[in-house]
């Protein structure tokens, strides 16, 4: 089981997009093709689905012949990151599912 802690590059990651989709829930964003060098290199960006601030769609892209990501923050994502909902510090993964949160609540403003 990974034990993943929201952090700064998350809450960065996180902002990044709530800016680039212009502060809605709506708009799909192409990480690979849109994001700033430093969101892609760290791959982090992609645990905040486990938080459920930010949500994944696959699509297949012809060009590539390859499946390819879409993200957008969810209505979470974005109260979270106003200061509006506190989110668990904390989340247990295994094989890519959450098995559970940790007791203890983080704001937005209190990630380091």
């Amino acid at each position: 089981m990974q034990t993943y802690t929201m952090n700064s590059k998350l809450l960065d990651s996180l902002t990044w997009m709530i800016d680039a989709a212009d502060g809605s829930h709506y708009k799909w964003l192409n990480i690979p093709k849109e994001a700033p060098r430093w969101m892609i290199n760290d791959r982090t960006y992609n645990r905040l689905r486990y938080w459920g601030l930010a949500e994944h769609r696959m699509i297949k892209t012809e060009a590539m012949n390859r499946k390819a990501g879409m993200w957008r923050p969810t209505m979470l994502g974005i109260e979270w990151r106003r200061g509006i909902k506190e989110i668990p510090k904390t989340v247990y993964v295994l094989n890519g599912e959450v098995q559970g949160f940790g007791k203890k609540t983080i704001l937005a403003r209190e990630v380091t």
